[in-house]
């Protein structure tokens, strides 16, 4: 489902009010009844307040305008594990975590898992197999997701 460029600049403009970035944004369901899913990230945390202040600013300005079905459900929250990271900002959040990470250009079987040791100017460090540091270019990082325990 298309989402008009209007919405997610209504969207965009209530995420940056927050101080928050919006890291991806969802339009999925029916046609008559969508649901728009916003997952905003910080450089601190992301609280209930600030994803519950977000949701009334953005139901404030889209409510009644037409922009989107009468019926549509908002959902607002932070990104969580299971999304990729998009911005390098993301990554100092998330060091001690285990990554996998795919390389541009490189198959998805041979992506490089191992522990966020540090995020140093534009490069991420992990530590890979045997102990090894494995020094990779954010530039050249097609996905990287947080290795969930279970």
């Amino acid at each position: 489902m298309q989402l008009p460029d209007t919405v997610r600049q209504i969207i965009e403009a209530s995420v940056a009010e927050s101080q928050a970035v919006l890291v991806d944004l969802v339009m999925r369901g029916h046609y008559r009844r969508p649901v728009l899913e916003v997952y905003l990230d910080a450089p601190g945390p992301v609280t209930t307040d600030v994803c519950a202040e977000v949701s009334r600013r953005i139901s404030g300005e889209l409510d009644g305008k037409g922009l989107i079905a009468e019926e549509y459900r908002l959902e607002v929250s932070s990104p969580g594990l299971d999304r990729p990271l998009r911005y390098l900002w993301q990554y100092k959040k998330h060091i001690g975590r285990p990554l996998r990470i795919t390389m541009t250009g490189a198959p998805e079987s041979e992506a490089v898992t191992g522990t966020l040791e540090a995020v140093e100017d534009d490069v991420v460090v992990l530590k890979a197999k045997a102990d090894m540091s494995v020094r990779l270019a954010f530039s050249e990082i097609s996905e990287a997701r947080i290795v969930l325990p279970w």
